[in-house]
């Protein structure tokens, strides 16, 4: 049911259907989106707006929680999530092919991917996250784009970002690297080792990705500039201007940091893909030299210290994949156990949720994660059936 609401009389987790004026009479990107905060709603009655239409039946599904809960259950989130992995690797593909051939990236289509995008991480972050450790090297620049993208969004939840910035951020890591499409292909290939003066070449891919993002509808300049600082490091050893701490700009500086984790965890030209908890260490190790601190704890937040598809051992000696993060808690995610105490394969898998008040639950923890591969474990193959 679609009603008229006076704005004086909205809701956090109402959904707004359209706004009751012309797009550029009010603030906000898209004219339907998710109400996320009490200051979205300020702002609507500050652009001196009387009234909107609610859709009720996406919003009353949604119970208001403050401690970092998921609003919907994962599995009431992951088939519209794997929809929206799909749709979203299809419009990445045609906006990269669009930008290849110099033809003007559809703006409204494009805020409309960030804001589905944004409203499933708001509904259930663990979702999309999940998804996003799909790695496919001939769909790699789809994917990354799509999972730089999780990943930030997820970071923007944490930070209780309002609309415009959710939309800058999802919008800058989402086309972070729109403008390797400029650079000729065969040098991006997993076969070719280029040269020291095509590398530099490839360096200078973030100014392109800014000259695309500019010509726009709508765009920002706060948005431009995080695409085109996103190799930027926090004590100025990156590139492509070496600037450092808080001149990279904030959504800069988490772009950063969900590029680095998506890259290194994936398989690229002749380096193997890093383990979550290996990358994990790695940005915190890092902090305050390549990434800022602040960000970084907000992302280990997000994935926890064990991120979903680690191989961990319990002081049980049992054996299981992390399946997904308990935001109230990420040091005791839930657990796809694989074996028993004696370290035998269980023949049904075992889903063991770290958090549950069981006393027995209650007493076991993670003691340490394992590398799967002398195991000969698949965690994703786990993650994947608990996904469903």
């Amino acid at each position: 049911m679609i009603d008229r609401v006076k704005t004086t009389d909205l809701k956090v987790e109402m959904y707004i259907d359209r706004i009751d004026a012309s797009w550029f009479k009010h603030p906000f990107f898209l004219n339907h989106f998710l109400i996320r905060s009490e200051k979205e709603i300020k702002k609507l009655i500050d652009s001196k707006i009387e009234s909107v239409y609610v859709d009720f039946e996406k919003s009353t599904h949604l119970s208001q929680s403050g401690d970092g809960q998921a609003k919907v259950p994962f599995r009431q989130e992951i088939d519209r999530s794997k929809t929206l992995y799909e749709e979203a690797r299809l419009q990445i593909s045609q906006l990269m092919q669009d930008a290849k051939i110099g033809r003007q990236i559809n703006s409204p289509q494009l805020y409309q991917l960030v804001n589905n995008i944004a409203d499933s991480i708001f509904r259930n972050s663990q979702a999309l996250l999940s998804l996003s450790r799909l790695k496919d090297y001939d769909q790699y620049l789809y994917n990354h784009s799509i999972n730089v993208c999780i990943l930030c969004l997820s970071i923007a939840r944490e930070l209780d970002l309002d609309p415009d910035e959710i939309m800058s951020l999802g919008t800058a890591s989402l086309l972070h690297d729109i403008g390797l499409m400029k650079i000729p292909q065969h040098l991006l290939q997993e076969s070719y080792s280029p040269t020291e003066q095509e590398v530099a070449l490839i360096k200078r891919h973030p100014y392109y990705s800014a000259d695309i993002l500019r010509e726009m509808e709508g765009i920002t300049e706060e948005t431009i500039l995080a695409a085109q600082n996103h190799h930027e490091k926090y004590n100025g050893d990156g590139y492509p201007q070496g600037l450092s701490g808080k001149s990279i700009g904030t959504f800069g500086l988490i772009i950063r940091i969900a590029d680095f984790y998506d890259h290194i965890t994936s398989k690229w030209r002749s380096r193997e893909a890093v383990l979550p908890f290996e990358a994990i260490k790695i940005i915190l190790e890092r902090s305050q030299t390549e990434f800022s601190a602040l960000y970084a704890a907000k992302f280990v937040q997000c994935l926890g210290i064990y991120p979903i598809g680690t191989l961990v051992e319990l002081n049980t000696h049992e054996i299981g994949v992390v399946v997904e993060i308990n935001p109230q808690d990420v040091m005791r995610p839930r657990i796809l156990l694989l074996t028993d105490p004696h370290c035998l394969p269980l023949k049904e898998k075992t889903l063991l949720n770290l958090i549950d008040p069981d006393q027995e639950i209650q007493q076991k923890e993670i003691i340490r994660p394992l590398n799967p591969k002398p195991l000969g474990i698949d965690p994703e193959e786990y993650v994947a059936q608990y996904r469903g």
